[in-house]
């Protein structure tokens, strides 16, 4: 795998922007998590345009505001899929390492799907096509 992300920069890319997005993705979903261990590792420059202190987050409440800072996180976590995905037929080798985009674009679907909300106590429940749409995926060529 890693000879052919050495002789093809725009997988390489690809890997490096749906990495970024699964990171991306994870550090919202684990806002409940961290927030209970007296955490908070989202952008304070983020937080201080919304008006939000980090106690405001250790509070385990949302509120509009958070949903803001969440959403656009995501949408930076989306644009980065998106031009992850301009990688159109990517080699079977390195395939698996790019589905990582298709896991952080099914968290960030289900985060939108509450309002952007990281406290819904839906989004800790397990994905029950997760495997499936992997599965499908990659039988497919796609990530």
């Amino acid at each position: 795998i890693a000879k052919t992300l050495e002789a093809d920069e725009s997988v390489q890319a690809a890997a490096r922007m749906a990495g970024c997005a699964l990171g991306l993705a994870g550090l919202l979903r684990a806002i409940p998590f961290r927030a209970r261990y007296g955490r908070v590792d989202l952008p304070s420059d983020l937080l201080n345009a919304a008006g939000l202190r980090v106690r405001d987050v250790l509070d385990l409440a949302t509120s509009p505001e958070l949903s803001r800072v969440v959403a656009e996180i995501a949408y930076h976590a989306r644009n980065l899929i998106e031009e992850a995905r301009q990688v159109t037929r990517p080699p079977a080798k390195v395939l698996p390492a790019l589905l990582s985009a298709t896991l952080a674009e099914r968290h960030l679907t289900r985060l939108k799907a509450v309002g952007y909300n990281p406290f819904d106590p839906r989004l800790p429940r397990p994905d029950p096509w997760l495997g499936l749409a992997l599965t499908l995926r990659l039988w497919r060529g796609r990530y």
